[in-house]
Formats: structure tokens, C-alpha cells, sequence
């Protein structure tokens, strides 16, 4: 008999992986691929919740890509993976997202991938406040350094954040 659920570890451990990769084709077949699963009809959405982080920072990591094509599909790809845990009802762990995070809010300099960074932390401010408090201590140094980004719109939706964090 033949299974229609997926098994999503192995293949998503190889997709992250090739996210990275020098050859643009195999990261541009990668971050597909990733965009399909969070729409696969029985391996995606909540199945994915385990791996919700690894698949974040490989879209963290295209976001910024050199090709705009591998640009429009991770901007995409993270869009669809937001909603997906913002609209979740399942129990997901926020520590390894927001490991994921505060690296890309310390480690990247372009302001594509701290807008989507900022933007997953909003959301999860509004979803899990009282969750998130737990984790102020971490996030508040990040925030405050962000404040002096060169961009704007950066320091516009780290504003944003700080005054969510500010009002619980």
C-alpha cells in the first residue's frame, strides 16, 4: 500500500542544506521545494512544526540572495511560513525560532532579511505575548542595537516591536 504523508525530516534537512549552496539552481530548486511543502496536503502545514526553525533560516539565508528569483520565492516561502505558525493551533517550540532570529538580527547587515526577522517577532510577540516574556532578556539587547540600523524601514518595524514588548 502506498502512504501519502511524507516523511519530512530527511528531505528537509537536505533542502536547508542546499539552500546554502554555491549553485544557484540548487538553491533556487531548494527554496521551491520548501515552498511546496508548507502547501503539501498531507505533509505540510502542522507537520511541518517540528522544523519550522531549520526552514526558517534557510529562508532567512535565500532572502538576501544575489538572484532575485531565489529573492521572490524566499520572501514567499517566509511569508506562507509565517501565517502557517501565526494561524497554527498546534503547540510549537519558540526557542529554536528565536535562536534562528536574534542570529539573523546580529549576524546580517541587509535590511531584507532584518525587516522578515523583525516581522516573525512581531508576530510572535502578538501570538505568544505571554510566551515571549521569557525571552525579553535576550531579545531587548538585539532591539536596542537595531535601534541604530542605517535603514528606516528596519528601525521603523524595531520600533514597532519594542513598543508590543513595551505595552504587555
Amino acid at each position: 500500500s502506498s502512504s501519502s504523508v511524507l516523511e519530512c525530516g530527511p528531505i528537509i534537512s537536505i533542502l536547508v542544506f542546499q539552500c546554502q549552496s554555491k549553485e544557484r539552481l540548487n538553491r533556487l530548486t531548494a527554496i521551491t521545494w520548501l515552498s511546496e511543502l508548507i502547501h503539501h496536503p498531507y505533509s505540510g502545514g502542522d507537520a511541518l512544526l517540528p522544523f519550522h526553525s531549520d526552514i526558517l533560516g534557510a529562508v532567512m539565508y535565500c532572502i538576501s540572495d544575489g538572484e532575485m528569483e531565489i529573492r521572490i520565492v524566499a520572501e514567499r516561502t517566509n511569508e506562507d511560513l509565517l501565517m502557517l505558525v501565526k494561524h497554527t493551533k498546534a503547540a510549537f517550540k519558540l526557542r529554536p525560532l528565536l535562536e534562528t532570529l536574534i542570529n539573523e538580527l546580529l549576524n546580517k547587515e541587509d535590511v531584507p532579511t532584518k525587516l522578515a526577522a523583525l516581522g516573525w517577532i512581531n508576530m510572535l510577540m502578538e501570538k505568544r505575548k505571554a510566551d515571549m516574556n521569557e525571552y525579553i532578556d535576550d531579545l531587548l539587547p538585539v532591539l536596542l542595537r537595531t535601534l541604530s540600523d542605517p535603514s528606516d524601514s528596519v528601525v521603523l518595524l524595531n520600533l514597532q516591536v519594542l513598543s508590543r514588548i513595551s505595552m504587555g
